[in-house]
């Protein structure tokens, strides 16, 4: 009885959508508008589910199931099979417990020595929707049926994924037949090599021709069963599947069912830097950087860059695994002018062109005949926000507040210069990136260096770090650059909306947007097709923040049942940011106070209680040793008509009535 489950079956985009539930009983009926539940239907990307032998036996009739995806007991889908071999497949349908129907076709066949390495395809088409349909592919391996094979297998991930430039290992070991008589030889081919006649990407085999001769991709491991590949100076051409295949003598297996995919990206991994936090004046440093992988394929070709005159030497450790490590070591004196210059690390690798990363710190440079204080700092290494809104980055610092001067605080980009306009600033003789004050530094303590955008927008994305200057005194705090992250809008507003609105009594709706922000006033209306009017509320908070509200006030009548009320949010510094939120308005009865009056002896009326729904109790006076009372409740409903109940009552008074009835308001 209390069941509303709902069932769709071929599902098409149209299906996409919120639903809301009504009930209708008699007079009574109810929309329940404040639950509206998401239909979310997306593209069919589930594949069938295929299960085929690993190795079919040449000779052997064989039965190769498709299951199609879902469980549903809508439009059946049609199954089609494609495999260039003849077959029989009979469609199966197993009705479920829950009513739901799975639909499989089973393919009967029997597999030829030819078939071996055949492709084949399980194809499910929806006929109900146009255009939808969905398939699986799985190459067929065909063994001897007239022998006693012993099982093959093979253990390899089923992705590796590596860097442009890098190298990459794809580990594995496999089971064969390695009794048989012969010399043993390995291949790697990728996915469509016709493995009789195609190059090899890596064999142990002289005599058979290579993809790419050279051994940037070849075999490692000199265990029998190991059919690790190993590619260095990887490029994007190397991104594909590859299949193993292994021959002894008159034996030969290819591992067709496992093909694992070696995926390629571009270089973002950053060379790692050693770099002292102070450098002391006058005093020689060594700083390294070591360049990403440890590769043992073409070396990488690693340069620094800092406008300073230095000597370098590359460094080269060879692992115990058989690969290398690739490092720079720059050895420089600093002096006082390298303060804040920018050194930089750029690693090349030369075997792929175009393909480099680098790394870069800014120098702090201090003083190396006297004892300075710690410089600290203590912000987060990330704050995020939404666009439209704003963001306070915490902050604290120590440095030579002892100098003497006048203070200054400075926030910059991460690739700003000593001359670049700053991002805020505490000295009103620097220039600004953008004046106005959208951001600032906020916190009057000498140790404060928060920082406060306002107006959020995309190109504030970005690293920070903070300076300080006094007097003669200055230092960027560079080791430590937080990031500003800035997403698109997503949260959205708040709204109060009484569940049920009387008809004819005035209601106040408020809308609260997003964020407390100090910026520019976002901009609040209202859609609904009816008359009303609005305010708006901003209201100060005690860190300095405002709350941006607008209140709603209108007379609902019993059309606006069912309308939609649609706040929206518009944040006017930034162009087409703006949120929303609706909700669908139910409006009741205008007549909900009841009266609850009780007529006791003598014809005087007592008023007991008011309301929309009313419990009382009445006492009148001592009968004997026990008190006369009465008890009830009045109920509202919601198609204008009152109810009344009685409570057992402790005793009985002939001349003891109630009344319940309703009083327009």
């Amino acid at each position: 009885m209390d069941d509303c489950s709902l069932h769709i079956s071929d599902v098409r985009a149209g299906d996409e959508d919120r639903y809301f539930f009504r009930f209708v009983k008699g007079d009574f009926k109810y929309s329940y508008l404040v639950t509206q539940p998401l239909v979310d239907v997306t593209e069919l990307t589930e594949q069938p589910v295929l299960r085929v032998p690993e190795v079919l036996l040449s000779g052997q009739l064989v039965n190769v199931t498709c299951q199609a995806p879902g469980t549903c007991s809508g439009t059946p889908p049609q199954i089609t099979w494609t495999g260039g071999f003849d077959y029989t497949a009979r469609n199966v349908l197993v009705t479920l417990v829950n009513g739901s129907v799975s639909y499989s076709s089973v393919l009967s066949f029997t597999p030829a020595p030819g078939d071996d390495g055949k492709e084949l395809v399980c194809t499910v088409t929806y006929p109900a929707v146009v255009g939808v349909f969905t398939r699986r592919a799985v190459r067929l391996h065909v063994g001897c049926g007239l022998s006693q094979e012993p099982v093959y297998r093979i253990q390899v991930p089923s992705r590796v994924t590596a860097q442009q430039g890098l190298c990459v290992l794809l580990p594995c070991n496999f089971t064969a037949n390695f009794e048989s008589s012969g010399v043993p030889y390995k291949y790697w081919f990728l996915s469509d090599d016709d493995r009789d006649t195609s190059p090899a990407v890596a064999t142990t085999d002289p005599g058979r021709a290579l993809r790419e001769p050279g051994g940037r991709i070849r075999l490692v491991g000199d265990a029998p069963d190991d059919c690790s590949l190993h590619i260095s100076d990887v490029r994007a051409g190397d991104r594909d599947r590859y299949v193993f295949h292994f021959v002894k003598g008159d034996f030969k297996y290819s591992y067709v069912v496992t093909q694992p995919l070696v995926d390629v990206t571009e270089l973002t991994e950053q060379p790692v830097l050693g770099v002292p936090e102070v450098l002391l004046s006058g005093q020689l440093v060594d700083v390294t950087c070591q360049a990403p992988g440890t590769c043992s394929g073409t070396p990488p070709q690693i340069t620094w860059t800092g406008g300073f005159d230095y000597t370098a030497r590359n460094v080269s450790v060879a692992l115990a695994n058989g690969s290398v490590s690739y490092s720079s070591v720059l050895s420089f004196t600093p002096a006082p002018g390298d303060d804040g210059k920018e050194l930089v690390c750029t690693v090349t690798y030369p075997a792929v062109v175009g393909v480099f990363t680098r790394r870069a710190v800014r120098l702090h440079v201090g003083c190396g005949l006297c004892q300075e204080p710690v410089y600290r700092i203590q912000v987060p290494s990330r704050v995020t926000a939404q666009q439209g809104l704003c963001v306070l980055l915490p902050c604290n610092f120590t440095a030579n507040f002892e100098s003497s001067g006048v203070p200054y605080k400075y926030w910059f980009k991460d690739d700003d210069g000593d001359t670049s306009p700053a991002v805020a600033t505490t000295d009103p003789d620097r220039a600004l990136r953008e004046p106005g004050g959208r951001i600032r530094l906020v916190g009057d303590a000498p140790d404060d260096c928060s920082l406060h955008i306002s107006d959020l927008r995309a190109v504030d994305r970005d690293r920070y770090f903070f300076h300080f200057v006094k007097g003669d005194f200055k230092y960027s705090y560079v080791v430590t650059q937080p990031l500003v992250d800035v997403t698109e809008l997503t949260e959205q507003p708040v709204l109060g909306v009484p569940e049920v609105l009387l008809s004819g009594q005035l209601v106040n709706v408020t809308c609260q947007a997003p964020g407390t922000c100090s910026g520019t006033p976002p901009q609040i209306t209202w859609t609904g097709g009816f008359d009303y009017t609005a305010r708006n509320v901003s209201v100060a908070l005690a860190n300095g923040s405002v709350s941006y509200s607008s209140v709603l006030s209108f007379t609902p009548a019993p059309g606006d049942d069912g309308k939609e009320l649609v706040c929206t949010v518009t944040y006017p510094a930034m162009v087409g940011v703006f949120t929303r939120r609706a909700v669908r308005l139910h409006v009741g009865s205008g007549f909900p106070l009841i009266l609850v009056v009780a007529l006791v002896a003598g014809g005087s009326l007592v008023l007991v209680g008011a309301g929309a729904a009313v419990a009382w109790r009445v006492r009148k006076g001592r009968q004997g040793s026990r008190d006369i009372t009465r008890a009830g409740r009045c109920q509202g409903t919601r198609d204008g008509q009152v109810s009344y109940s009685s409570g057992q009552p402790e005793s009985t008074a002939p001349s003891h009535r109630q009344l319940c009835f309703r009083m327009p308001v």
